[in-house]
């Protein structure tokens, strides 16, 4: 009972009742230290970063250049069928019709047109040399499978 007596003081009851008040107040209040942490390690993003259109212009840009690129290019060939006697003129039609549909949008329909142009030249035909004499040995720069075997033209 003695200890009792000396525990229970009127400034031990004071230490008390001021934890039993912080330990509630703690417990009403917590969730702000928490909040304000959370918005200070992971801020709120309000708009999108700067330098995003830039980086999709760039992307763009360098798409369309590529079309336009395959389309040099396949100028370039539709120049050469020409040259070898291919009538060309709808398919160069179809070709700057796809340049034409050189943006976001069609570009998809644009490589289409592309490929199918590309498709539909013609490749020139090639004749294999015939297969050499028995004496004859075969040049090592000819692959095997472009040597005809015996007795065909």
């Amino acid at each position: 009972m003695e200890l009792l007596l000396k525990v229970v003081t009127a400034r031990n009851l004071l230490i008390l009742a001021a934890l039993a008040g912080l330990a509630a107040l703690w417990t009403f209040f917590e969730e702000y230290p928490r909040r304000l942490y959370h918005e200070w390690r992971y801020p709120p993003q309000a708009e999108a970063p700067r330098g995003g259109e830039a980086i999709m212009a760039e992307i763009e840009r360098r798409q369309a250049l590529q079309v336009e690129a395959r389309f040099r290019r396949l100028r370039a060939r539709l120049e050469e069928a020409e040259a070898r006697g291919m009538k060309v003129e709808g398919l160069r039609a179809k070709a700057g019709s796809a340049l034409s549909l050189n943006s976001p949008q069609f570009r998809r329909q644009a490589l289409r047109a592309l490929n199918e142009v590309e498709l539909a030249l013609q490749r020139p035909k090639e004749t294999p040399r015939p297969a050499p004499a028995e004496e004859e040995d075969i040049p090592e720069d000819v692959p095997p499978s472009r040597v005809l075997p015996k007795g065909r033209p």
